[in-house]
Formats: structure tokens, C-alpha cells, sequence
């Protein structure tokens, strides 16, 4: 939860860095300042690598509750021995 939301802010961040009054797209070219479409690549792709990772958690999640039918460590590990 906690590396979501610095995650997050990092997004935040770099979008904001990135962001130019009265700049325009790259691929126009009207006007001499221009927005760097790079830090927003970045982001997107960090934006895509979380929800991939929490895809995958979420999935790891369900397959210990398939297996042991409860989230509890404790029981879990009871189980094993």
C-alpha cells in the first residue's frame, strides 16, 4: 500500500516537472516551447509495471487461499510441519 502511494507521488512528480505553460506537442511544433514527451513515456510505463505487479500478487494471494483456505500465516505454517 505504502510503495503504491510513493509511487504515485513519483508519477506526480515527474508529470509536473515535465509540464510546460503554453507549450505545445512535439509533433505540431507550434510555438518555440515544447512539452518533453519523455518523462510522460516513463510514467506510463511505470503506470503499467505496477498494475502488472499487483496483478501478479493478487494472484499469488488466491492461489495460497485455493491451496490452505485461509490467509493466515500462522495456519499456514501450523499446516506444514
Amino acid at each position: 500500500m505504502s510503495l503504491s502511494v510513493v509511487g504515485n507521488g513519483v508519477i506526480l512528480l515527474f508529470v509536473s516537472v515535465a509540464y510546460v505553460p503554453e507549450g505545445s506537442v512535439p509533433i505540431i511544433g507550434n510555438g518555440t516551447e515544447m512539452v518533453d514527451p519523455l518523462p510522460h513515456t516513463f510514467m506510463l510505463t511505470f503506470v503499467v509495471v505496477n498494475l502488472a505487479t499487483l496483478a501478479l500478487g493478487l494472484a499469488l494471494v488466491l492461489h495460497i487461499y485455493k491451496e490452505y483456505k485461509t490467509l493466515d500465516v500462522e495456519k499456514i505454517l501450523e499446516g506444514e510441519e
